[in-house]
């Protein structure tokens, strides 16, 4: 994200006078009851802080990604920085389309920048034709050296792509796309190439709800801020995104503004004519000190705070998708969360114990395999069979080789076919850091 513009009131004039009418949306389950939906309750219960961590210590570079069948340490996600850029591209796309989610690059190029977007797609049952965007830029800055970029935007990509993790368990009446921008620090570039595409191909884009630095709260107030263009649809859906902190009891505090504050992705649809928000931390009152940096790293983070704002876009897309049940397929099963973390110090073994739950109306047996991992030293080839319904514990040995050092890391990729279906049924990431001990904000006060 670029920092917010001092002429806020030229950017509201523009807007005010777009001569695109923005789509309606109509209520979400949410607005109509302020009692929870069990199928979402259930999907935000599976955002666990492990996942959160694994996912963010990988994209900002804390510890290897196992990308394109080897490990690979993402140490910037600049959009020119070549290499880099183009592992954290790909680490995504993989990431996604291990979910079945019909991964597809978006290639966009300027006259000075080239980059590309990922998009992945659950198509909608019975309203398919109403598209709803969950979004974040997955570029970073500074544009040389090391560039983590945590908070801005690893937070939003890590939400993304968790969303993306847990809701390709289920389906929406309509479209649901989970897509990772590049090009957000050069000037919304990315986005700018795929909100002109949309409208290009007259897509119906019913809402998008754009997460930016979600990951930050050194006041702990836990105030967030849900910037829109003051419109009636981009209203709509903040008002569906506070309604999921409320009903599901969220420890956030959200602020609506209607201040059409252009400083992120939410813009390049709102110049096409299509209802967005951008949900950020508190960039008023609390902005990162460590923004733009080599310092936006991990250690920073706010874990409860992210892991609620996580919850409350996974809830906001379900809720705006309008879910319907459980993706069909009668072999099927879920590892959950699809990515956990552990750590020890070394000689030391780790255990992982992961449900493995049979959603399917037949009974399957699993077979598993695991790729890239040193530190493993037992775990089941075959679990099964299981009857339809049930689920058991998997468990996975790692031992911590002794003399360790400190932040070494073993990233396993973990795979699961169904034996009933011959197809892969899910996969995890399990992440084992040496003596990582910083989980929250440092002692640190303005």
């Amino acid at each position: 994200m670029r920092k917010p513009s001092l002429l806020r009131w030229l950017i509201i004039a523009c807007l005010c006078s777009t001569a695109f009418s923005q789509p309606s949306i109509s209520s979400s389950r949410a607005e109509e009851s302020d009692s929870p939906d069990p199928l979402v309750a259930e999907m935000l219960a599976q955002v666990q802080p492990e996942a959160v961590l694994a996912n963010a210590g990988t994209l900002s570079g804390e510890w290897p990604a196992y990308v394109d069948n080897a490990s690979y340490t993402i140490t910037t996600r600049a959009t020119n920085s070549s290499l880099p850029i183009q592992k954290a591209t790909q680490y995504v796309y993989e990431h996604i389309q291990a979910q079945g989610l019909l991964p597809e690059f978006q290639v966009w190029s300027t006259t000075v920048y080239s980059g590309r977007n990922v998009v992945g797609t659950i198509p909608g049952t019975t309203h398919p034709d109403e598209i709803v965007l969950l979004t974040a830029h997955l570029d970073d800055a500074p544009w040389f050296g090391r560039a983590p970029g945590l908070d801005d935007n690893a937070s939003g990509s890590v939400a993304v792509l968790l969303a993306a993790d847990i809701l390709s368990g289920y389906r929406f009446k309509r479209t649901l796309r989970f897509v990772f921008f590049t090009g957000e620090e050069q000037g919304l570039l990315g986005s700018k190439a795929y909100a002109a595409a949309a409208r290009a191909m007259n897509e119906n884009i019913v809402a998008v709800c754009n997460l930016d630095m979600i990951a930050w709260d050194l006041l702990e107030g836990p105030t967030l801020r849900l910037h829109t263009s003051g419109s009636a649809a981009d209203l709509g859906i903040a008002g569906t995104f506070t309604d999921v902190v409320n009903t599901y009891n969220l420890n956030l505090a959200p602020v609506v503004e209607a201040d059409g504050e252009s400083a992120s992705d939410h813009a390049s649809f709102w110049s096409q004519g299509y209802p967005a928000i951008l949900a950020i931390e508190d960039d008023r009152d609390d902005f990162n000190r460590y923004y733009h940096s080599s310092a936006d790293r991990l250690k920073y983070v706010n874990l409860a705070y992210f892991s609620d704002f996580i919850r409350a876009g996974v809830g906001t897309a379900a809720e705006l998708a309008l879910p319907v049940g459980y993706a069909p397929g009668p072999y099927r099963a879920r590892l959950g969360p699809p990515a956990v973390m552990r750590n020890g110090d070394p000689d030391e073994t780790v255990i992982y114990s992961l449900q493995l739950m049979n959603t399917g109306s037949q009974a399957d047996t699993y077979h598993l395999s695991i790729a890239n991992a040193t530190w493993i030293t037992g775990f089941p080839a075959e679990v099964g069979p299981l009857a339809a319904g049930s689920s058991t514990q998997v468990t996975i040995a790692v031992s911590i080789p002794p003399g360790a050092a400190a932040g070494a890391a073993d990233v396993a990729a973990l795979v699961i076919i169904s034996e009933g279906s011959a197809a892969q049924v899910d996969a995890s990431e399990l992440t084992t850091v040496v003596n990582w001990k910083i989980l929250y904000l440092p002692l640190v006060r303005r």
